[in-house]
Order: C-alpha cells, then structure tokens, then sequence
C-alpha cells in the first residue's frame, strides 16, 4: 500500500453532522514530521446568545497509491498551543469571540506518516453543558436520541450533555448534537419587610433558566409549599414566608431544580390603636399623658399642640408646659421588626387640663373676750371657689365661707391657718396656706362685791365701794345715784349730797390685746342721805333739816320766821317795837326786856333788822344807837339781845 500525503485537508474532509453556524476551521500546515497540524478557527458573529465555544477534533485516513482511501479515525489530541484538552485526548476546547481569528497548533500520536487531516469545528448553542448524567450511545447509526437508551454497535459514552441527536456517525463519529447544559437560573435575593396591609414587591429574576432543549418552565413555593397557578419567571407574594423558584426542560431535566436564591417576606403585624388619658394637674404641674399597653407594640409616637413630639418605649409623655390652660395630645404604637417600623392609627386628640391656682389670701382674727368664739376671717381670693381651714385653733373644714369661729370658747390663744382653691375639671388646686394667724379670747373678770357707806346726812355723799377682782384693770360705774365712769377707782361718790336715795351699780373689767372685757354688773345697791329733823320737830341724828334750826329742842325755819333767820348774825337795827316775854339772853349779852328795849333803842342800837316775834308775827325796829345784836329763840319767845 502507497501511502499518499493529503495537503489540502479542508478540501478532502468536509464537517458532517452538527453544521456549524459561525465558526469554521481552515488548515494552515502540517508537519508530519512532528505530527503537528495548525488550524485558523474563524470567528463571525454568531445570532441571538451565543457563547462562542467550539469543540476541534481532528480526523485522519489513509491513502494507497492508487487513491483508495481507508476509512476516517479519530486522531489522538496529545498537546494544543491554545484552548483546553478535553478528556480522553478527543479533541480541543477553544474559546474566541465575535470576529475573531485563532491560530491553534495541535500535536497528534498513534498514527501513520501518510495521512489526509480533517479538522471540524462543532459549533454549541449558546447554554453551557449541564452535567446532568452519563449518555451511552448504542445502535448502528444514524439514530436520534431524546433521553432513551438504544442496544447495538458503535457504542459512543458521553458525560456532561443532553443529547438530543447524533447523525452520520460513520463519518463523523464526534458529530453529536447536544443541548447546552441545563441552570434553573436565579432569583432576587434581597426579599421584603412590609406592614401588614402594604403592596408586596414582585420577586425579580435576576437570571432566568436555560439549557437542555429550551422549553423552560418554572414554578414557585412558599416555605417548600408549591404554590398553585405561580409558573411565570417572576412572582408577586401575597404572604409572609420564604419563597424559592424552581425550573426544569422538556427533554433533559424532567426534574424540578431550584433556581439559586431565596426571597423572603416578612409581614409586620400593625399594632393596635392605644387608648391615651390625661391627667387633670395644678399650675406648675405637667399634664402626664398615659398610653395604654399595645400587644406587640415596641415603641410609642407622640404628636400634638400640647407635647413635644417624641417616639419610644416610655407609654407616658408630659405636656409641654406648666402653665394654665389646655393641652392637646394624640399617641399613636409600632412595632419595629425586620428593618421597619410599623405604625397603628393615631388616637383621637385627648385633652388635658392644667387647673389656675388662687392666691394665698391674707387671713385676720378677732379677739374676744371669755364666752365669745375667735373669728377668724380670710380676705376674698379672685377666682377661688372655696376655702380650706386648718390649725389647732380651729376645726379643719372646707368651703365656701371666709370665715371660721375658734373651737372653744374658753381663755387662750387660738391658732388657725386658711388656703385658697379653685375646683374645676375634677380636681381643686390649692393655693399655699397663710402663716398662722392667733386669735386671743381674753380672761373675763369676777363680778365684783359693791357696797356703801350710808346711810349720811345731807351734805355727806354716800361712799359706794367695790370689792378687788384679780386680774381686772378697771372698774365701771353705773346707776341713777352716781356718775358713770371707769377707772382704776373701786370706790365711788353718790352725785349730791342732798337727802335721798342713790343707787349704783359696778362691774369689773380687763384690758388686753386692745379689747376690754367686763364683768356683769353687780344687782343695784341703794344709799340714803337723810335730812335733819323736821320743822317744829325735834332734831335728829342729822340735827334739823336743811333750812332749820334748833332752837330749844325744835327744828325752826329760821326764815320763815324772821328772827330766826338773824340767828348768829350781826346787824344794824334802826328801830324796834319788839314784846318780849319770858326770855333770857347766852352768857355774856345783855337782856332786854320790852320795856328796856323801848327805852334803849334810840340809845344803844342803830341800823336796821327785822325781827320775829312770837306766833310768827313780823316786826320791824330801827335802833338810832350802835351796838351788836344777837338774836336767839327760848321758849317760842323772842329775844333781843345785844352786847
């Protein structure tokens, strides 16, 4: 057999089977010295995805000298300049690109010097191979095979592809269509936190599957759950869960297989709305505002005209200011989970209500005597509504009176303190109290002793004399017998010293802390100022009555009778016609008789005088002469006498 050198080895060995789409494989020398070929693989631009890998093998046959040629055989691949070996030293993975030429220089083994070369290009879909099992091809070709096992000769192994048909493998016995390798894809990962009741977030495909023979279909679960009518590459969740897609081909994987990722949603329940309250507070009290405990809530929002807006665990919140007036505030819960924050409604506004407080009142007390209660009096508060009274002086008490009596009634120091307040919206706020205020009830004195030194005689007052009260200051008079008075003085004079009765009365008194407190007065006490005896009546132990004398154990009106009247007086007689009887003169004056009177008169006596005579007649004389009468009544007789 001759052995005849091809050189023009694309001309020779045209590809069978899988017509390549956009690469092809041109000879640029061999050496068969070195058993080395070296090919261009030529790259145009392939249609739709492609991944622009390509499989060489390189055929050989012998040629005798008279052109028979023997049949094709695999050559034996030991070493290639670029690209990757593939195992069992069949051939030469390369991968270009769009439009691009590469020089390729393979080393062959276990062949014959003379031979025809045949290098092909096997041109694969744009999937990668998917390692989805071990395909032994049996049978005496042409034959298909989609998945099944067929017995018979020619037995071709295949590990990583889904083959789908081999053609002319008598020529070509590499020349098997298959499909790219089968990858159920990906999905987003990024998952979704929402509130209950919010939109869900479709769950993206971030690759979809591909591979085998291309008729994808898909379907999702939730938490391992598949879920009914979900086949499309992307899905909308409608609850909580972790949802995962799965995908898988017509032909080569019949078996569901989980795209990579995972997306989960969590569903945040909304809290329910809190029931908020108020406190009703005193100026320079804050409102404290209380939400009630949410289940499941993490935290509380605060808002309104009334509080400072703030979130956080704490259920209370205090108004923003502690003066008079009302306060608006709404609370509203959430809960935090998963990166979000969910919020329940606000609350209807609440309002609380910060209350005026009322002065402090300015407080006086009375002070009294003994039997008569303290008053003590607060002035009037504006705005207040009622008075709070307390101390040990008083009974505590409140209301609207402004005035408040002592709890007793006795001797002593009475202590109260009041407040103002004002009550409204529930509550009453106080203003502070006053100081103490002590009211006095002073010591009333005893009722004193009176009595009088009477009876007197006209012309003597009748003495009226109180007895000594302990404690008391003074001593008040009274009555129709004397001139009211008060003083120190316990003892007191009737007004006239004139004959009659004269009643007094008198009490005591104490002067203390600027009030004066008496006794009662004592019962009416009567003194007598008697007058002398009556006329023409003996004289008793006041001697004769006032305008009388006595003259001989009688009581005479010395006016009424004349004479009487001159009694121990001096005067000038100018004359005298007098009837003298039975008469007698005091020791050491001269007697005259009628009859010597008569004749004297014009000798010793002079001036003029009147005279009474006896049974109350009048008679006049005029004594010419000087002299020194005294006049003097014995026996109802008159008497001239004169010295």
């Amino acid at each position: 057999m001759q052995k005849i050198y091809c050189l023009l080895l694309l001309l020779l060995c045209a590809p069978v089977g899988y017509a390549a789409s956009c690469v092809s494989v041109k000879q640029v020398s061999a050496n068969y010295a070195t058993k080395q070929v070296t090919f261009d693989v030529v790259w145009s631009t392939c249609t739709g995805t492609h991944n622009y890998k390509t499989w060489i093998i390189v055929d050989y046959r012998t040629v005798n000298a008279n052109g028979t040629k023997g049949a094709w055989t695999r050559a034996t691949v030991s070493g290639t300049s670029i690209g990757t070996l593939v195992s069992a030293s069949k051939g030469v993975w390369v991968t270009g690109s769009a439009s691009k030429t590469q020089r390729v220089t393979l080393t062959l083994s276990g062949m014959p010097a003379r031979y025809d070369w045949c290098a092909n290009a096997l041109d694969y879909p744009p999937q990668a191979i998917m390692s989805n099992g071990t395909y032994t091809l049996k049978g005496t070709p042409p034959f298909t095979i989609n998945g099944s096992t067929t017995l018979g000769a020619n037995v071709k192994t295949y590990t990583g592809a889904c083959v789908t048909s081999v053609t002319d493998v008598t020529n070509n016995p590499e020349g098997i269509v298959t499909n790219p390798a089968f990858t159920a894809g990906a999905i987003a990962s990024t998952g979704q936190a929402l509130c209950s009741g919010s939109a869900y977030t479709t769950i993206g495909s971030t690759t979809a599957a591909s591979g085998g023979d291309g008729r994808i279909t898909y379907r999702w679960l939730r938490t391992g759950s598949v879920i009914s009518g979900a086949t499309a590459t992307t899905y909308v969740p409608t609850q909580a869960g972790t949802y995962t897609r799965q995908a898988k081909d017509g032909t080569c994987n019949t078996a569901w297989v989980a795209s990579t990722g995972s997306w989960v949603v969590t569903v945040v329940s909304i809290p329910a709305v809190p029931t908020l309250t108020a406190t009703t507070t005193c100026e320079g009290t804050a409102i404290t505002f209380t939400s009630s405990a949410v289940t499941g809530a993490t935290g509380y929002q605060w808002n309104g005209t009334g509080v400072t807006a703030s979130s956080g665990t704490g259920r209370t919140t205090s108004s923003k200011a502690t003066t008079v007036g009302n306060y608006a505030a709404q609370v509203r819960s959430y809960t935090t989970a998963s990166g979000i924050t969910c919020y329940s409604a606000y609350t209807s506004n609440v309002t609380g209500v910060i209350v005026d407080i009322p002065n402090v009142p300015t407080l006086t007390a009375t002070t009294t005597c003994a039997g008569t209660a303290v008053t003590f009096t607060s002035s009037s508060v504006s705005g207040a509504t009622g008075y709070q009274w307390a101390g040990a002086g008083v009974t505590a008490g409140s209301g609207t009176a402004r005035t408040k009596a002592s709890n007793a009634t006795t001797t002593g120091n009475y202590v109260a303190q009041v407040r103002s307040y004002i009550t409204a919206s529930g509550i009453s706020c106080f203003s502070a109290y006053t100081s103490n205020v002590t009211g006095v009830i002073v010591a009333t004195p005893a009722v004193p002793t009176l009595t009088q030194d009477g009876p007197e005689c006209v012309g003597t007052a009748i003495t009226f004399t109180s007895s000594s009260v302990s404690g008391a200051t003074g001593y008040q008079w009274a009555g129709a017998g004397v001139t009211a008075s008060s003083g120190t003085a316990r003892t007191k004079a009737s007004k006239a010293t004139t004959a009659g009765s004269y009643i007094a009365q008198v009490r005591a008194y104490r002067t203390a802390s600027g009030i004066i407190c008496y006794s009662a007065y004592t019962s009416n006490l009567a003194g007598v100022i008697n007058t002398g005896g009556a006329r023409d009546k003996a004289p008793n132990s006041c001697g004769c009555a006032t305008g009388l004398t006595a003259l001989n154990g009688y009581c005479r009106d010395l006016t009424a009778d004349g004479a009487f009247a001159c009694e121990g007086k001096e005067h000038k007689v100018v004359a005298a016609e007098i009837y003298w009887a039975n008469a007698s003169c005091p020791a050491g004056w001269q007697l005259l008789t009628y009859e010597e009177a008569e004749r004297v008169v014009g000798s010793y006596l002079c001036g003029e005088y009147c005279l009474a005579g006896y049974g109350n007649q009048t008679y006049s004389a005029r004594l010419i002469c000087g002299g020194t009468l005294r006049w003097s009544v014995q026996d109802l007789c008159s008497v001239l006498c004169f010295r």
